[in-house]
C-alpha cells in the first residue's frame, strides 16, 4: 500500500525502499521455509509421542498397513 501511494506521487526513495523492503520480505521467506520444515522433521519424531499405550500400538499398525497399500 505504502508503495502504491510513493509510486503515485512519484517518490523514487520511496520506491527504491519499498522494493528493498519486498525483496528482503521474499528472501526471509525462501530462506526461512525450507529450514523450518527440516527442523519440523527432525525434531517431530522425538517431540511427539504416545501418551497412551494402545494410541501408539494403533498408529504403528496403519502405518505397517499403509507401506504395505492395504490402506
Amino acid at each position: 500500500m505504502a508503495m502504491d501511494k510513493a509510486s503515485e506521487v512519484k517518490d523514487t526513495d520511496g520506491v527504491r525502499l519499498g522494493k528493498q523492503i519486498l525483496t528482503l520480505a521474499v528472501l526471509s521467506i525462501i530462506i526461512t521455509a525450507p529450514v523450518g520444515a527440516a527442523v519440523i522433521a527432525l525434531t517431530g519424531p522425538r517431540l511427539l509421542h504416545c501418551t497412551e499405550q494402545g494410541q501408539c500400538q494403533e498408529e504403528e499398525r496403519v502405518e505397517g498397513q499403509e507401506e504395505k497399500g492395504w490402506v
